[in-house]
């Protein structure tokens, strides 16, 4: 018995559109198959954002809304033709699993609209995206979720939430080896406690999580490990030596 391949089927059987959403181009070949094209989603309103992880992007950079594009699939990266948008408003809690969980179900009224879209020709009304606009997103790097007590607050709250479960989590470095950090609070401590601290300073450590002053408040860091090797008064960023 032979087994039919994604080839074979699309020479066998007529379709007139494939709809995808993953991380992977499309080939020439593979694309000009069906007569109405491929259609693609991103969220983010293209031609912003184009490029790679733009869920976590949205949520570290503090971007306040996510805008799920449908648009037509092309040999660029998230450059084809516009064909519709949907917008929905992200919460400074959000982690990227409830981000995820919105733009899914903004992907439903969406495909319902892009249906709608097609034309008694079977062809997509859509528009070009603009050539002198847009911006691209490189790939995520283990950099990017290592959790720097330079960092505000702000920012390592949203890095923590960019990365959060079922995602690895985001690390702390520190003395006493890495760390998973899989949630932050802010703290409202009063200035005159800690202000004259250095930053990365550990404030207070228990089992599972340790209080560490930050550029501009104190915050406390929930780990999935029991903190061993880590005490009040400890720089997590020891201070270069005097010369």
């Amino acid at each position: 018995m032979q087994t039919a391949t994604i080839s074979t089927l699309f020479d066998s059987i007529p379709i007139d559109f494939l709809v995808v959403s993953w991380p992977r181009m499309l080939r020439s070949k593979v694309i000009s198959r069906f007569s109405v094209g491929v259609i693609g989603t991103h969220p983010t309103p293209l031609p912003w954002g184009r490029g790679r992880h733009p869920i976590h992007w949205l949520i570290a950079m503090g971007i306040p809304e996510a805008t799920l594009s449908f648009f037509l699939v092309d040999d660029g990266v998230d450059t084809g033709e516009l064909i519709h948008q949907e917008v929905v408003d992200l919460e400074p809690t959000d982690s990227i699993e409830e981000v995820s969980e919105k733009l899914s179900q903004i992907a439903q009224v969406g495909a319902f609209r892009v249906g709608l879209n097609i034309t008694d020709k079977g062809r997509l009304v859509s528009r070009p995206q603009s050539a002198n606009l847009g911006s691209l997103w490189r790939k995520r790097t283990p950099e990017d979720v290592k959790i720097d007590c330079r960092m505000s607050g702000g920012a390592i709250l949203r890095l923590v939430r960019s990365f959060s479960p079922p995602f690895p989590m985001a690390v702390l470095e520190t003395p006493a080896g890495p760390f998973k950090i899989h949630k932050v609070e802010l703290l409202d401590w009063d200035r005159e406690v800690w202000i004259m601290h250095s930053l990365g300073n550990v404030l207070k450590v228990s089992n599972d999580s340790l209080i560490v002053r930050v550029d501009d408040e104190v915050i406390k860091l929930y780990t999935t490990e029991k903190i061993v090797g880590l005490y009040a008064g400890l720089d997590l960023h020891p201070p270069s030596s005097y010369c």
